[in-house]
């Protein structure tokens, strides 16, 4: 079986090689002329893929037409996924490092891009992202050592939860027993649940209540338990009586 190309004119123009049975172009081999359609032919063509498909001669000839349409389609696929890491938690890390910083439409753009946080020019390309990085360990995300500063190999790392909690700029340090952590650390230390640490704070439980479980009685009017509001009533009855 014969393969044939188009042959392009000087002008751009193609001379018109006849098509025959037998002929392959491309992906596509010739089986048989179908019908007329205005002044070209309709061919019944065989793609490498086995499906069967209809193509205007002058499709065939000039290259406009390879294959059936799977041949496109892999094509689309293969630039997509040239790395074959698209759908992998790895590539949507690093479109979300992206997004964050150059996507004013991002709900986080405001902490990172809004405030000057930037990706350095190697990790545009996710293939340099990913041979910078390597392969994302179970359990951890990436992570910026110095939170002021942007996305390049010297200053982030796979990181656990646990790390990014205490590399957080909006870190919480509490002091217990003479000691000063993050809220993190201690949470560790402890065997308390950082959330559960984290809901007492925002509840405006003190330091050392944190690890308690309960709060200490809350002290009013200058801390004496509401003796001042006690001697004043006591007082406005002496003057009832007298």
């Amino acid at each position: 079986m014969s393969e044939f190309k188009a042959d392009r004119r000087s002008n751009g123009t193609f001379k018109a090689i006849p098509l025959e049975p037998g002929q392959k172009y491309n992906f596509l081999t010739v089986l048989c002329r179908l019908r007329k359609q205005g002044h070209n032919w309709v061919w019944s063509c065989l793609c490498d893929c086995g499906a069967k498909t209809e193509v205007l001669g002058s499709n065939i000839r000039s290259g406009n037409t390879k294959s059936c349409g799977c041949h496109k389609g892999q094509a689309i696929s293969k630039a997509m996924t040239i790395h074959g890491k698209s759908g992998t938690r790895c590539h949507w890390l690093w479109q979300n490092m992206m997004r964050r910083c150059y996507d004013a439409k991002n709900p986080a753009y405001g902490n990172y891009g809004g405030r000057g946080i930037t990706v350095c020019a190697r990790w545009h390309e996710f293939e340099t992202f990913y041979a910078d990085m390597g392969e994302r360990p179970a359990g951890h995300s990436l992570d910026r050592i110095e939170n002021q500063f942007g996305y390049s190999l010297e200053n982030c790392r796979w990181a656990t939860r646990t790390d990014q909690a205490r590399n957080t700029r909006a870190n919480v340090m509490i002091t217990r027993d003479g000691q000063t952590k993050t809220l993190a650390e201690w949470a560790e230390l402890t065997g308390i649940p950082y959330s559960r640490l984290h809901a007492r704070r925002r509840l405006g439980w003190g330091d050392e209540e944190l690890f308690r479980g309960k709060r200490l009685p809350q002290r009013i009017n200058g801390g004496q338990n509401g003796a001042a509001d006690r001697q004043a009533l006591y007082a406005r009855a002496l003057k009832v009586l007298a």
